[in-house]
């Protein structure tokens, strides 16, 4: 069971990573917190907790705060706004 949750979570970080890629790339500037939780249907605090996940690993940087929704919070790490 323990396997399974593992594999969720990582499905879901590469998800999210996958959405605030194709959202730079579009828009040039990262998207919110709200724009994130909408596109893989989690609560805001649960794409916080994932977005603090990838910015420990280092595949996300943070603007001014992914904690408010201001629309550029977040980039990747190999994009430059």
């Amino acid at each position: 069971m323990v396997g399974k949750l593992r594999y969720n979570r990582e499905e879901k970080l590469k998800e999210i990573k996958v959405f605030v890629d194709g959202f730079c790339e579009r828009h040039g500037y990262g998207p919110s917190t709200r724009q994130v939780a909408t596109s893989s249907g989690l609560s805001n605090g649960m794409v916080i907790y994932y977005l603090k996940e990838l910015e420990k690993r280092g595949e996300i940087t943070k603007g001014r705060s992914y904690m408010s929704n201001a629309s550029q919070s977040i980039s990747t790490k190999t994009y430059d706004i």
